[in-house]
């Protein structure tokens, strides 16, 4: 864990993990998630703590990641607002001192009063008002000769075709969503156990990334089917056997 963040979120889905565990297991298992983000690298031999950590472990890697690219990004836009509110600053610096030296205390850690501890809630926040900075850069105003130019102007129905399809982003099902989802499918199938089982491969099909969970549903219902007729056939074949 970063040595600047002090807390870290637990997402409230966890307690359909939890609640299938004994008392006795679930201290456990909290205990384990304390002492991994006091970097304790925590080690147990019992599968089922082994395997209850392990999506929460992922989620704690992937939380840890954002925080680190969100507080660089506040670092780099307090660089930047400081070269545009002071562009004489420069010309002040005293000999040997860097750009880093002039810029004031409240500016220099602004990160760490941006980026605290209260997880995505302020994640998103601060990627909303990045996004909308950037867009405000990118702005492009036509210079005057340009609004009185003899070129066609296109409009923005006719650039929109050229625009590329954003590439869909999988996102990780809870158990409830996969539970709904089988309940329509009246499969039997135990959304926990499916839930866990990926959570443990990181949502991984082989080599390859998931893209589709639904889909991942279909081959699990598929197989146990076909492991349901196995049993069958052999259970006909010994009783003719009798």
């Amino acid at each position: 864990m970063a040595d600047d963040k002090n807390g870290f979120l637990l997402y409230k889905d966890l307690i359909k993990t939890v609640q299938k565990l004994p008392m006795e297991k679930a201290g456990e298992l909290f205990m384990h998630i304390l002492k991994y983000v006091n970097d304790e690298n925590p080690e147990t031999n019992d599968l089922l703590i082994e395997v209850a950590f392990e999506p929460v472990k992922q989620k704690l890697k992937r939380d840890l990641k954002k925080y680190e690219e969100t507080k660089e990004k506040n670092r780099e836009n307090a660089n930047k607002r400081w070269q545009k509110d002071k562009p004489t600053a420069l010309n002040e610096m005293p000999n040997n001192a860097t750009a880093s030296d002039c810029i004031p205390e409240d500016t220099k850690h602004a990160d760490s009063d941006t980026v605290n501890d209260s997880g995505n809630d302020t994640d998103t926040v601060t990627d909303i008002l990045l996004e909308k900075e950037t867009k405000e850069e990118n702005l492009h105003f036509p210079e005057s000769q340009d609004l009185f130019s003899d070129n066609e102007v296109k409009t923005d129905s006719e650039e929109k075709p050229k625009k590329v399809a954003q590439k869909k982003v999988f996102r990780p099902p809870t158990v409830q969503e996969v539970q709904i989802y089988c309940n329509e499918r009246k499969n039997g199938i135990s959304a926990f156990s499916f839930v866990n089982f990926y959570q443990a491969k990181d949502w991984m099909i082989g080599k390859n990334k998931m893209k589709d969970w639904q889909a991942a549903v279909h081959t699990w219902e598929q197989k146990e089917k076909e492991n349901g007729q196995s049993k069958t056939a052999k259970s006909l074949t010994q009783a003719a056997r009798r």
